[in-house]
């Protein structure tokens, strides 16, 4: 007899960051808790220091409480991603459950690159494979009408709800504190368990929805589908009908059914759908662009009495539209001319791009593998001249530079002096030359801390004891220049 999918041990995951960009930004500290119902199995918590080469945004350091002390004496970033992927190892093939999973398996697989800990940048879905906290219960709340009666979803002043962890652990009494990796796993669990007793068959749904080769087969199986989108007052279940993948199988672009008859659809151009599916989300969107690698869940047909469906058609009105769209061939042909047109709109030329969103270049290649995995096998002190000297691939490669920034950020004294002042020098105009223009930069400079600090200052008079610590912390940073 086979085992319910939640009453399985599931990896519960939180990263704490020095931002919001995960090609320029690190993780600071980590979590993970292995849980199985109300039981915590086994359980990880790092901290890291800040890299050399980066600013944390005094924003971030505000929210995360963050202290200067482990700016300055955590472990290496490096070693923070290894033992999380260690640790990820023992339990292969367990469910990972972030709350904002999208954000958290950015920069896991941004920090597993940087920092050359494997081959498999990806491997939380293909080792494991990834449910969202968020979108379940954003989920949840949509195909119930907003109707719950375990978890309490707090609502702002014009009744819209918030889906932000802070505000769930405040309205459900949660005991934990908010932007700490430990604590928010930990409510997370609590948030899983709820949503457990509030709709199990959503849950089991999400965890199943993970799996992309799940959702194409629900895809190709049914006519339309149903899943939930929007923000704020616009959340609702949507019904779709496919009408094509993007070439890399991320997305599928569809039409709404419920809103248009394909009979009365006037001939349409590939830059008319491109336009639509390209502005921000409406609910009165006609053409949809649904990503099939964000967590989303989602449902056959036979949901779409839980959906947006304003003239109130029935099942065989909404299959009979679907069938029609699956036989326009021509329409079908405008929208990958419009779904290839909106993935040309949004190629970026990697060769003007920092080192760090090489990983875009091309997935891990043959040579890199055995680059990578001969690496991780040596000794520090024998890594810099592998770098220069294995062969495997030439120096200018993404991994070899790749190889040689770990090695700077995990102890500098590692490569060669002359090497180890050129990286100063660099780290110096960096971050730390005041004529650099914010604008023009991705990443965070000496002037864009002391413009947040300003503003922290400003705004959090009560918290100027934690600021001064943080202004205390980049002074030292800025009178060093490097750790």
């Amino acid at each position: 007899m086979s085992i319910d999918i939640l009453n399985k041990p599931i990896l519960a995951k939180d990263h704490e960051t020095d931002s919001l960009d995960p090609f320029t930004g690190q993780v600071l500290s980590h979590s993970t808790k292995r849980f199985c119902n109300d039981q915590i199995l086994d359980e990880l918590y790092l901290e890291a220091r800040g890299e050399s080469s980066r600013l944390p945004s005094p924003y971030a350091l505000m929210t995360n409480r963050v202290s200067a002390d482990q700016l300055e004496n955590g472990i290496p970033v490096h070693d923070l991603h290894h033992q999380e992927y260690l640790f990820n190892k023992k339990y292969s093939g367990d469910y990972i459950i972030a709350y904002n999973s999208s954000f958290d398996f950015k920069f896991t697989f941004c920090g597993y690159y940087q920092n050359l800990i494997c081959p498999d940048w990806y491997s939380w879905k293909t080792s494991n494979q990834v449910f969202c906290g968020y979108e379940t219960l954003k989920t949840i709340f949509a195909i119930q009408k907003g109707d719950l009666e375990y978890i309490n979803l707090p609502y702002n002043r014009v009744d819209v709800p918030s889906f932000r962890l802070e505000d769930i652990i405040r309205e459900n009494n949660f005991n934990n504190q908010p932007h700490d990796a430990r604590e928010d796993v930990s409510a997370l669990i609590s948030l899983f368990n709820l949503m457990r007793y509030e709709s199990p068959q959503i849950l089991r749904r999400a965890m199943f929805c993970s799996s992309k080769k799940f959702v194409k087969g629900l895809v190709d199986e049914n006519l339309f589908f149903c899943t939930v989108l929007g923000f704020d007052d616009s959340i609702m279940g949507k019904i779709v009908a496919p009408l094509c993948f993007s070439s890399n199988g991320n997305n599928i672009l569809g039409l709404d059914i419920s809103l248009v008859n394909p009979d009365e659809l006037q001939t349409l151009s590939c830059w008319e759908i491109f336009r639509q599916i390209q502005k921000k989300y409406d609910l009165d969107n006609i053409f949809i662009k649904v990503p099939l690698n964000r967590a989303k869940i989602f449902f056959p047909e036979s949901y779409f009495k839980y959906c947006y469906n304003p003239h109130n058609l029935s099942l065989e009105e909404l299959k009979n539209r679907a069938l029609k769209l699956r036989k326009n061939l021509n329409l079908k042909e405008v929208a990958r001319g419009a779904l290839k047109f909106f993935d040309e709109q949004f190629t970026t030329d990697l060769t003007k791009e920092p080192i760090e969103k090489s990983i875009f270049e091309n997935f891990v290649t043959p040579a890199e593998t055995s680059f990578i995995n001969q690496f991780n096998d040596l000794n520090w002190q024998d890594r810099w001249r592998f770098t220069e000297e294995s062969g495997i691939l030439d120096p200018n490669n993404r991994i070899v530079r790749m190889g040689k920034k770990t090695i700077l950020e995990y102890d500098i004294h590692l490569a060669p002096i002359e090497t180890q002042e050129r990286y100063r020098r660099y780290c110096e105009q960096k971050l730390f030359n005041l004529d650099n223009n914010q604008e023009d930069q991705d990443y965070i400079t000496i002037s864009t801390v002391i413009n947040q600090l300003n503003v922290l200052k400003r705004d959090h008079p009560m918290e100027i004891s934690h600021i001064k610590e943080l202004e205390d912390y980049f002074d030292r940073r800025l009178a060093i220049k490097f750790r």
